[in-house]
């Protein structure tokens, strides 16, 4: 890797007086991602992607550049492009300062935790302004496809949850709620650890790697898994900013809750092939969403 590093370096003009380079092992993506900090303190993130996902890559820097346009507060793409054998492709972007909010948070007053939660929500309603290209397969289709698929694969392991008909009948009894929902950009990864606070104050969002088009509501179905668990204040804080303190909508809060649900499902799949030694956590994770929805019985957690 220190081979593609040098090239790259040797490309850009940003790198060309290069202080220290980091290696950040965070978070469950298969890029390589690294911390480059420049002689006159200039900081940037550096990712090299399989160069098979160039043209993905592409998608996102541009969807990006939108989002910055929009106001939304996330890194700004500066250079990107792939290695001389095309193994990996490049990119190169602006460095968001501060801490992820699952480690800023904790001791801070629900207060200021739920006023951060607020400016996060607010960014996250900029970015879902950003409209799904015309030639966008419809989310409906999208969704059903995937859940039926990853259904499926949950009923031939041998490894359930507890309890699991609660999940897979509200899923089946909800699944026509989303007929009609609307597709715009999705961020599809928003939560704690890629939301960055800043003298406790929300500096921004990160890793956009999976982002895609969709439900824009489905973009809080990790709220509701992860994040809530860390702190319910930020969330409420979260859903407030969203809808610029107005009511939630109670199709809002049917259809999220769908989504947890799925979610549920899909993580015990994805958490046993990719990182098995966390499925215990993961089971008790589980467990904590079963109880903040009373087996699925309401459709709004009891931590709101």
């Amino acid at each position: 890797m220190n081979n593609y590093l040098s090239e790259i370096c040797s490309i850009l003009p940003e790198l060309n007086d290069i202080s220290h380079i980091k290696h950040l092992n965070t978070g469950y993506s298969d890029d390589h991602k690294y911390k480059v900090v420049t002689n006159l303190g200039l900081c940037y993130l550096l990712r090299l992607t399989n160069g098979a996902k160039a043209s993905q890559k592409q998608i996102e820097l541009l969807a990006l550049t939108e989002l910055l346009r929009l106001g939304v507060k996330c890194s700004k793409p500066i250079a990107n492009g792939l290695t001389a054998d095309e193994k990996y492709h490049y990119s190169l972007l602006s460095w968001i300062p501060g801490q992820d909010a699952s480690v800023a948070l904790i001791g801070l007053e629900p207060e200021l935790q739920k006023g951060i939660g607020c400016d996060a929500g607010s960014d996250l309603r900029k970015m879902h302004l950003l409209p799904a290209p015309a030639n966008t397969i419809p989310w409906n289709q999208l969704f059903k496809k995937k859940w039926y698929l990853n259904r499926d694969i949950y009923f031939q392991d041998s490894l359930r949850i507890n309890r699991d008909s609660y999940i897979l009948d509200f899923i089946e009894d909800h699944l026509t709620l989303i007929l009609e929902r609307p597709s715009t950009f999705q961020h599809d990864d928003f939560h704690l650890d890629n939301i960055i606070v800043k003298d406790n104050c929300y500096a921004g969002t990160i890793d956009f790697n999976r982002s895609s088009y969709g439900d824009p509501w489905h973009d809080f179905a990790k709220m509701f898994f992860y994040s809530s668990q860390l702190s319910p204040s930020f969330c409420q804080g979260q859903l407030q900013g969203y809808f610029d303190s107005q009511s939630v909508p109670v199709l809002f809060w049917e259809i999220t809750s769908m989504y947890t649900a799925v979610l549920m499902i899909n993580t015990v799949i994805w958490t046993k092939k990719a990182s098995p030694l966390h499925l215990r956590q993961m089971l008790e994770r589980i467990n904590k969403v079963m109880q903040d929805y009373r087996s699925f019985s309401i459709y709004q957690p009891l931590w709101y």
